[in-house]
């Protein structure tokens, strides 16, 4: 795999970065994925007529859009300088993002919004890992969830379900994204040219979606949003 293709599978993910940070709300609940004014503005991108829910249509639009932007001399095609003035507002954006998630989570750890962050706010602030360890919400992760969770964790290693990790679970892991990359390669660059036509690009909602999509209905919830794992979430 050349670095070409490996640049033009980022490119692909990193389009779908506004899908996966985007916050919105159950239309059967008033309850908010998140109180971020950044992921809420990103919503308001995405969810074109603000009902809560982002659909395939919606997120192949917000795609079409992506692709307009980058496409500078508007032919229809990114080429490698294209490619490479995206890649680097991406990285410009990722770390605008960072800064504002820093003063989020210091603005939420300070309670009585004083300015200073004391011992008691800190030691009491919410943990989003006891959250998804204590799965029966009983305020104690007892030595079963504990197991549960590394259990789980294992068997998401252990690639080839030998009951050890090892260097060819490794191996195997490495495969899968390669096969991964190279899928995505043929679906953005058919005649592998080194361009991605918008047709190609905008042909399906993306990656990101279908693996956000849990019951595959062809819409995001906030319910689904809610329960992404925080690897997933913008970084």
């Amino acid at each position: 795999m050349t670095n070409q293709y490996i640049k033009l599978a980022v490119l692909a993910f990193g389009a779908t970065t506004l899908l996966s940070t985007s916050a919105f709300s159950s239309p059967k609940s008033s309850k908010p994925a998140t109180n971020s004014p950044l992921m809420l503005k990103m919503l308001k991108t995405v969810d074109i007529n603000n009902d809560g829910v982002i659909t395939t249509e919606e997120a192949i639009t917000a795609r079409g859009k992506m692709f307009d932007h980058m496409d500078k001399n508007a032919d229809g095609f990114l080429d490698r300088r294209e490619q490479r003035l995206a890649k680097m507002a991406r990285k410009h954006k990722k770390k605008h993002r960072r800064m504002i998630r820093k003063f989020e989570r210091r603005s939420a750890l300070d309670a009585d919004n004083n300015g200073e962050i004391s011992a008691a706010e800190f030691v009491h602030r919410p943990s989003l890992m006891f959250a998804r360890l204590d799965k029966n919400n009983d305020g104690v992760i007892s030595k079963e969830e504990h197991e549960s969770a590394r259990t789980q964790r294992f068997a998401k290693l252990d690639i080839n379900k030998d009951g050890v990790l090892n260097a060819e679970d490794r191996s195997q892991a490495k495969e899968r994204r390669h096969a991964k990359v190279q899928a995505l390669k043929v679906r953005l660059d058919p005649d592998g040219d080194g361009k991605i036509a918008r047709n190609d690009f905008v042909s399906a909602p993306g990656p990101m979606f279908q693996k956000l999509d849990t019951n595959g209905d062809g819409t995001i919830t906030g319910q689904e949003m809610r329960n992404v794992p925080k690897p997933m979430r913008g970084k």
